[in-house]
């Protein structure tokens, strides 16, 4: 009774990998999901509270740290994927970029200067007033995100517009994961923009709405890329799996060209290899080196 219960589990697990959670648009509905709980929650602590403060309403501290944590803890635990592999620089430098976020979020620009109010601006470089050695260290630091960056791209971004075209589910966690970072920064930037641009501020509630989508976006980053590896490390498991069974068919049709027809068959029964596990093992293996 034990084992049949316990098959049935691996089944259902096995069915929401396969079917939902390696589906292209699993992060994209995701994100949406959970932005739609958070503006749900947003709007009611405001209607409670009585401001139109995000910070103020104190949720977005806490579900970013949260959910950075909870990224980073799954991330680590699936280093041995990368590890010893011609993947691994990229995981190292996709967790220095993650370092760098969670140190954006804790305000590390304010840090890096001690007389204008972030480093990280035009502005900061263009002040007079700026000390000489606080440009230089902060531009080096930029330089170094830069070049780490400038990597990934040079070395990923074809491949991931390949991918997206092909309904590649890794391929279309990253590009969600894009679009994001995109949504983040428009929503942080369009308040100024518009009162730069018409010298009037917007509404109190579109300021409130544009405030939670970036706060909101900013928190989810993270688990956007959590998901993206995670998937990765299904499709891992899948592609050893697949590799293993075809290496065994092999080994079965070499064995039968060479052994009496009265041999007992019962092990290509066990292996079956179908023309989509060739080409999903084709695919994995592409993304997986």
């Amino acid at each position: 009774m034990n084992s049949q219960l316990n098959q049935h589990n691996k089944a259902q697990s096995n069915y929401f990998i396969d079917k939902i959670f390696l589906s292209p648009f699993f992060a994209g509905l995701f994100a949406l999901a959970a932005m739609s709980v958070y503006f749900i929650l947003c709007y009611a602590l405001r209607a409670r509270l009585g401001v139109f403060d995000v910070e103020k309403i104190g949720l977005t501290e806490t579900l970013t740290y949260l959910f950075y944590g909870l990224g980073g803890g799954i991330v680590f635990m699936l280093y041995e994927d990368h590890l010893n592999t011609p993947r691994q620089k990229t995981y190292y430098y996709m967790c220095f970029l993650w370092f760098c976020a969670l140190l954006r979020e804790m305000g590390v620009q304010h840090w890096l200067t001690t007389h204008d109010s972030t480093a990280i601006k035009i502005r900061f470089f263009t002040n007079p007033n700026n000390p000489l050695y606080e440009k230089v260290f902060t531009f080096i630091l930029l330089l170094i995100v830069a070049r780490v960056v400038i990597w990934l791209l040079y070395r990923y971004a074809k491949p991931v517009v390949s991918g997206f075209l092909k309904m590649h589910p890794v391929h279309w966690s990253v590009v969600s994961f894009s679009i994001w970072v995109v949504v983040t920064q428009i929503a942080d930037r369009f308040p100024s923009k518009y009162r730069h641009a018409t010298g009037v501020d917007l509404s109190e509630p579109v300021r409130f709405f544009l405030k939670i989508l970036e706060e909101g976006g900013e928190s989810l980053l993270p688990l956007l890329f959590a998901i993206t590896m995670l998937q990765f490390h299904f499709l891992l498991q899948k592609r050893n799996l697949l590799k293993k069974n075809i290496v065994n068919e092999n080994e079965i049709n070499i064995n039968e060209n060479i052994t009496p027809v009265k041999t007992k068959p019962s092990v290509k029964d066990q292996v079956k290899v179908t023309f989509h596990d060739r080409r999903l093992f084709i695919y994995i293996n592409s993304i997986c080196c």
